[in-house]
């Protein structure tokens, strides 16, 4: 995958697209991608292997508004086929899981993906209780 200035992106030589404001390219050994754009403000389009889904961002930093330097610490997570992701920051009350917003703890969750089973997975320190959530991917 190649990613020039003006926000195209080529795959194998080819011309996969223009877009606006991208914020990630990942791809792997096997050749699956996955990339954000954000092609209308505050609206989050995630490309994965040539599936869209499209989503609010909210104040889910740094993937909201400005990007200064150095920039604000967000994180995603993919699945072992790149076909589902996780992203978060740790500041975040919120976190998103394939589009889908979920309430988190800020500064006391933790965030794994499990390829064994498949599964997004959040550990949640709540005084002095540890809570453990999964969420199992198709």
């Amino acid at each position: 995958m190649f990613e020039c200035a003006d926000g195209s992106i080529y795959l194998d030589g080819k011309l996969l697209g223009t877009f606006p404001r991208l914020r990630e390219t990942w791809i792997n050994d096997a050749g699956n991608y996955f990339f954000l754009s954000e092609e209308t403000a505050g609206i989050m389009t995630a490309h994965i292997n040539g599936l869209t889904n499209s989503f609010e961002i909210g104040d889910l930093l740094p993937y909201s508004g400005y990007r200064g330097f150095p920039p604000n610490p967000g994180y995603i997570l993919l699945d072992k086929n790149y076909q589902h992701f996780l992203l978060y920051s740790p500041a975040a009350n919120f976190f998103i899981i394939d589009g889908k917003k979920y309430a988190s703890m800020p500064g006391k969750t933790k965030f794994y993906y499990l390829k064994q089973s498949n599964s997004f997975c959040w550990l949640t320190i709540e005084g002095r209780r540890i809570y453990w959530h999964s969420v199992q991917l198709g």
